[in-house]
C-alpha cells in the first residue's frame, strides 16, 4: 500500500513538473534574444517527417518478423510470470 501511494505521489509530481515545462515552452513569451530565430528549412522537416513515418510503419505494419523474434517470447514470459519469478528468486537465494 505504501509503495502504491509513493508511486501515485511521484506520478502527480512528475505530471505537474511536465505541465509547467510545457506551459513555458509552448505558451510563454519569447525572449528578445531569441526573436531572430527562423524556422528550419523544408528539407529538414521532410527528413524528420519521413523518419517518423518509417518508424511508425516499421513498428506497426512492415516488420512482422520482429513479432516472432521479440514480442511473442516476451508475451510468453509475461504469461508465465509466476514461473519466471520463481526461477529468478531461486537463482538469487543462497
Amino acid at each position: 500500500m505504501g509503495y502504491a501511494l509513493c508511486a501515485v505521489i511521484a506520478s502527480i509530481l512528475t505530471l505537474a513538473s511536465f505541465m509547467k515545462v510545457q506551459k513555458f515552452a509552448f505558451f510563454g513569451n519569447l525572449k528578445e534574444a531569441l526573436s531572430d530565430i527562423k524556422e528550419v528549412p523544408i528539407f529538414m522537416k521532410g527528413a524528420m517527417i519521413s523518419l517518423a513515418v518509417i518508424c511508425l510503419l516499421g513498428g506497426a505494419l512492415l516488420l512482422p518478423g520482429l513479432s516472432d523474434a521479440f514480442i511473442r517470447p516476451a508475451s510468453r514470459v509475461l504469461e508465465g510470470g509466476r514461473a519466471y519469478s520463481t526461477a529468478v528468486v531461486e537463482d538469487i537465494e543462497p
